[in-house]
């Protein structure tokens, strides 16, 4: 008898754990991440931690959130969800060998999930190594057609190496996508500028002058001033990087200070993609 009330009092305690962790994943489903965590508090079992280092990579907050997965290293039935969770995590930690590392065992779990070899193309191109990016971009791309990220991915890899044409196809996807997203079309002008079409640069230049974010807009005036340049509008090049000057741009003062005042005759550029993973 004894025996059987030990019993019950264990079921219905796995029965509440099991409810109360039910809740906590209703929560995170409706990006309630914060209480997620205050709710978790230190967990005692490896799916808590997965959970919390989940909520703290939606926040953001990467080095919390690799405590917290390094905390289900045990974990067996979601192994897969561990590593390339981590494995994420870690590319955004800047620690792509281990990143990567991660990654390969998530591929050797699941080989049918685009996020795996984008994330791996994501470290390649974070460690200049475009044609390893670009053949894993094919494999994200062949996994999910429709994977914007990859395929902007896919046209900043083709602009570093040198191809604008091919960079051009992948930004215009992307647009076919999502038309609003302001570095897409800079990066779509940028394309166009190095294919020496830079009437449609300026067209493109032009519009986000009127409609885009601070950062953006530093960056358009700084490759607006470059275009004019080259078609060889220099005062209207000088007032673009004066105006990117004026909003605390070290390079863009530089070419006032010496190639708009004479002392030099090229103008200096800098990097020509724009990524945000």
């Amino acid at each position: 008898m004894r025996l059987i009330t030990l019993l019950a009092l264990l079921f219905i305690g796995l029965s509440v754990r099991s409810q109360d962790f039910a809740s906590l994943e209703t929560l995170y489903e409706e990006g309630e991440y914060q209480q997620v965590i205050d709710q978790l508090g230190k967990p005692t079992d490896p799916e808590g931690w997965l959970l919390l280092g989940d909520s703290f990579h939606k926040l953001g907050d990467f080095d919390k959130a690799l405590f917290a997965y390094d905390g289900a290293e045990d974990i067996t039935f979601k192994r897969f969800e561990l590593y390339l969770h981590r494995g994420i995590c870690l590319f955004s930690l800047g620690d792509y060998d281990r990143s990567r590392e991660d990654l390969l065992n998530a591929h050797d779990l699941d080989q049918h999930d685009a996020r795996i070899p984008y994330y791996l193309a994501a470290g390649a191109y974070m460690t200049d190594d475009f044609k390893l990016a670009r053949n894993y971009l094919e494999d994200a791309l062949r996994l999910d057609p429709d994977y914007y990220e990859a395929h902007y991915l896919k046209g900043a890899v083709y602009m570093m190496l040198g191809k604008p044409t091919t960079a051009e196809a992948s930004f215009v996807a992307c647009a076919e996508m999502k038309d609003d997203d302001q570095r897409l079309q800079l990066n779509l002008a940028l394309a166009l500028q190095d294919q020496f079409r830079f009437e449609e640069a300026m067209a493109i230049f032009d519009k986000l002058v009127i409609n885009s974010e601070d950062q953006v807009l530093k960056e358009t005036y700084y490759h607006r001033g470059h275009c004019r340049f080259m078609m060889h509008q220099e005062d209207l090049a000088c007032e673009d990087w004066a105006n990117c000057a004026d909003m605390g741009d070290t390079e863009a003062m530089e070419l006032v200070a010496k190639t708009c005042s004479g002392k030099e005759k090229k103008a200096k550029k800098r990097k020509r993609v724009y990524m945000a993973f």
